[in-house]
């Protein structure tokens, strides 16, 4: 099974996609018991969505839905009947609670889709890419495969334990989406330069047999790439260059690491270019 964010709608393809100009939806993960991507039915479960922007982890107000999906030749999943579950929250950086019905059917194709809106509510329509906001605003919308499971269908998300980033030898730590500053509460990398970039991620990251999808993100700089690819035979690791902006420079770098089966995990680093 291949499970994975996609954006509903079109982003200008001249853009660098990892490069953080405009506020995003980075990743959206489902958590079950045990840190499963794969649902119970009839269990609770929680759901995660990353949104960032030029300055970091935003807040908005979020409108969901989970339902069973049907095959679709857009190339995004959407419901193929009545949603099981619809709300509208505020998207804080906090798990949001999910309950799974217990008529999911084992290894059923779920979807869960949904529209942020920064300044307003989110507004549904019949049509998921019809979602909007009250503004006026398209609002930034989602739409996540997943599944419940089964015998056949059970998933882990990727345990990032064990990540360790450096950039040109400088260990970089992990944080929780606090805001950066060049006070000393953060590392400290040479501005306007190249760096190389290393992630070791652990064997931890993922269960055997899997690749792993690699999506990098910097608020300021330059990643030299949006993507890496990991193959189950590999190490999994990843190494490219990344251009540092000017002196005094705050900014946020996050990891966004996928299984290809419904698991998905994220770390974000707060940084100071001086």
């Amino acid at each position: 099974m291949l499970a994975a964010l996609l954006l509903i709608g079109c982003e200008d393809p001249l853009k660098a996609a990892q490069v953080l100009e405009e506020p995003r939806i980075l990743g959206v993960r489902l958590v079950a018991a045990g840190d499963q991507s794969s649902l119970e039915p009839g269990q609770d479960a929680e759901l995660e969505v990353l949104l960032a922007g030029p300055e970091g982890m935003l807040s908005a107000r979020l409108a969901y839905q989970l339902c069973e999906a049907a095959e679709s030749e857009r190339g995004v999943p959407y419901c193929a009947g009545t949603a099981f579950t619809e709300a509208t929250v505020d998207l804080d950086g906090t798990p949001i609670p999910l309950a799974v019905p217990s008529e999911v059917e084992p290894g059923a194709r779920l979807a869960v889709l949904g529209v942020a809106c920064l300044d307003a509510e989110p507004e549904l329509a019949p049509d998921p890419i019809d979602w909007s906001c009250s503004d006026g605003q398209a609002g930034l919308r989602f739409s996540f495969d997943a599944r419940s499971s089964s015998p056949d269908v059970v998933n882990l998300n990727p345990d990032l334990s064990q990540v360790s980033l450096s950039i040109s030898g400088v260990a970089v730590q992990p944080t929780t989406g606090r805001p950066a500053n060049c006070d000393g509460g953060n590392s400290i990398v040479a501005a306007d330069a190249m760096h190389q970039v290393s992630f070791e991620l652990g064997e931890g990251a993922r269960e055997a047999g899997e690749s792993l999808q690699l999506s990098h993100f910097s608020s300021r700089g330059h990643f030299e790439r949006h993507y890496s690819f990991v193959a189950p035979e590999k190490q999994p690791e990843a190494r490219l260059s990344w251009r540092a902006p000017n002196a005094g420079t705050t900014l946020q770098q996050y990891l966004v690491v996928r299984d290809g089966r419904g698991g998905v995990s994220w770390l974000s680093f707060s940084l100071c270019a001086d």
